[in-house]
């Protein structure tokens, strides 16, 4: 597959909170998930991927036209509009996102969990359920819904700082579904360990949440 058939492999973001219809299974299987460190939620293992009988998402930066380049580049917060009449702002696809320079179409950096539909062990007929996973950081060409979607600058980041963005990612953990908990909430616990480690102040993740019209942390 060439860079330009890559390319058009483009998501369309449906993020409303994962339904409960699995709870007396979960419940069964509570066991296998540690609580997470406010005690309200069990977290999945490896992020979510654990299971997931699919290949990850195309990664556009195994291609060196897409590779993140050492360079300044303004970091966003994105916010996608809703994709079904019904979603409110609590369902809307939140991530965060930079440009790889020089791409045509512009191609995003994102970081962000996705949804994703797993098949469950064991049981027949075969049924299938929804969850949250985090891919780790995807190179994707801009499409509909990443043009439509609205921006909110938390500043420029030198390369160091953006690798560091997608370290902490990579530690943020994904829980299991419980309708209640969503990519709003993940993107809030990285927001959190981006203040910590001195990435971003909480008066400037407070500004973007309030200019997209978000509760406040």
């Amino acid at each position: 597959m060439d860079a330009n058939t890559a390319s058009n492999n483009v998501p369309i973001y449906s993020t409303m909170i994962v339904p409960t219809r699995m709870h007396e299974e979960e419940s069964k299987r509570k066991s296998e998930h540690l609580l997470s460190e406010d005690g309200k939620h069990r977290v999945l293992p490896e992020q979510g991927r654990k299971g997931v009988n699919r290949p990850a998402p195309i990664n556009l930066d195994c291609w060196p036209a897409f590779r993140d380049k050492d360079e300044d580049v303004e970091v966003f917060f994105a916010v996608y509009n809703p994709v079904l009449p019904r979603q409110t702002a609590r369902d809307l696809h939140w991530s965060l996102a930079w440009t790889i320079r020089g791409t045509d179409p512009t191609a995003w950096r994102q970081i962000h969990v996705i949804e994703e539909k797993v098949a469950t062990q064991g049981d027949e007929p075969q049924r299938w359920e929804s969850r949250y996973v985090y891919w780790g950081p995807l190179t994707k060409s801009s499409g509909p819904t990443d043009d439509v979607a609205k921006r909110y600058s938390l500043g420029a980041f030198l390369l160091e700082r953006r690798k560091r963005i997608e370290e902490l990612a990579g530690q943020t953990p994904v829980m299991v579904p419980d309708g209640t908990w969503n990519c709003q909430d993940w993107l809030r616990e990285l927001f959190g360990r981006m203040i910590t480690a001195g990435l971003i102040s909480a008066e400037k993740r407070d500004e973007v949440l309030a200019d997209a019209g978000c509760a406040p942390a």
